[in-house]
């Protein structure tokens, strides 16, 4: 725009207009005084170009002082800006330049398609050359749902949306998801206030159930995944149903056969390998039972079987096939606590 209005004002401070007779033949004069021409015989000659150049105008350049070639200036510069003006209200009306179309592509599974065209039809009111597109981006965004939005204006009056959405990798507390990207997100469908909420709750029991406080998702969902690939790495057709940490960041893996591991504050990953060692050797013979297993000592385990009297000689013979030998050592003073339950500890040391 700058550019432009000085290319103006250029233009009018050369402005081109017609000679007249008079510098015509004060031209032809003094370049006769050069070449001897008596002047009668220049003038005879600029008259008849003059008459003969029908049509055509000979131009020189105006002269302006300072001051008149500022006023001109100023004056161009004013036309230009209301000009400029004028343009961007008539852009900015929306009656002028409607948005008369809003087209949504993209996979959209759990996300209402016209509620989010009305978000987007609410931005209009500016005109479809005014609208801020990123403004229109955010307020996408901040549905439950959405992961991405791109938002392309396409003349004269349609804006075309593609959205993406979440891809839930597990439940988090009660009334929230984690994607795949470790974004946490509440979707409407968990809301207490849903009155459809057992229904969507069943439906989102496909995915692991993950406990913990606030802040800590991205944490307990990368534990989850590693706990996972410990066993499948050891052949283990078993999947990890659910991972719990409490406010000490005590974790507790569940699986889905209804044992459960704990693994407490510290040396998680090493706990959860040992275990994995000795799934194959203990699991099975509790045929589906509920069963805990406490990795929290030093050199063993601890096995719980509430309410049978079997654990202990179950586990008592699986541990004799191991040549397991000792007692086990004491319990992390940070994750020691007392149970109601049965327990026998094992030493794993050779």
């Amino acid at each position: 725009m700058l550019k432009s209005i000085l290319q103006l004002i250029c233009f009018i401070n050369a402005t081109f207009v017609v000679a007249s007779p008079v510098q015509l033949r004060a031209s032809r004069s003094s370049s006769s005084a050069d070449n001897s021409v008596p002047s009668d015989v220049a003038l005879a000659d600029a008259e008849r170009i003059t008459v003969r150049s029908t049509g055509v105008s000979v131009l020189s350049p105006a002269r302006f002082s300072p001051v008149v070639g500022f006023a001109i200036g100023m004056v161009g510069l004013a036309v230009v800006v209301a000009v400029l003006l004028f343009a961007g209200k008539r852009t900015a009306d929306p009656r002028t330049f409607p948005v008369n179309e809003v087209e949504v592509s993209g996979t959209l599974d759990y996300t209402d398609r016209d509620s989010l065209r009305e978000r987007v039809i609410a931005h209009s009111n500016v005109g479809f050359y005014s609208l801020d597109l990123d403004a229109i981006r955010s307020d996408i965004k901040r549905m439950p749902w959405i992961a991405e939005a791109h938002i392309r204006r396409i003349s004269p009056d349609r804006l075309s949306i593609e959205a993406s959405e979440h891809e839930p990798a597990a439940r988090w507390n009660n009334d929230g998801l984690i994607s795949k990207r470790f974004e946490l997100f509440m979707p409407p469908q968990l809301a207490s206030d849903n009155v459809q909420r057992a229904e969507w709750s069943m439906y989102f029991s496909q995915f692991p159930q993950l406990r913990g406080a606030a802040g800590r998702h991205e944490t307990v969902l990368a534990a989850f995944r590693r706990y996972q690939n410990v066993l499948d790495n050891m052949g283990h057709q078993v999947h990890i149903a659910g991972l719990l940490e409490d406010d000490r960041h005590s974790q507790t893996v569940v699986l889905e056969n209804e044992v459960s591991v704990r693994l407490g504050t510290t040396d998680q990953d090493i706990r959860m390998s040992r275990f994995a060692e000795i799934y194959q050797l203990l699991v099975p013979d509790f045929k589906g039972q509920a069963v805990k297993f406490d990795m929290r000592y030093r050199n063993g385990f601890a096995v719980t079987q509430p309410g049978s009297p079997r654990a202990i000689s179950n586990i008592e013979a699986a541990a004799q096939s191991t040549r397991a030998t000792g007692a086990g050592q004491q319990q992390d003073a940070a994750s020691a606590e007392t149970t109601n339950t049965q327990a026998q500890p094992f030493s794993t040391q050779q």
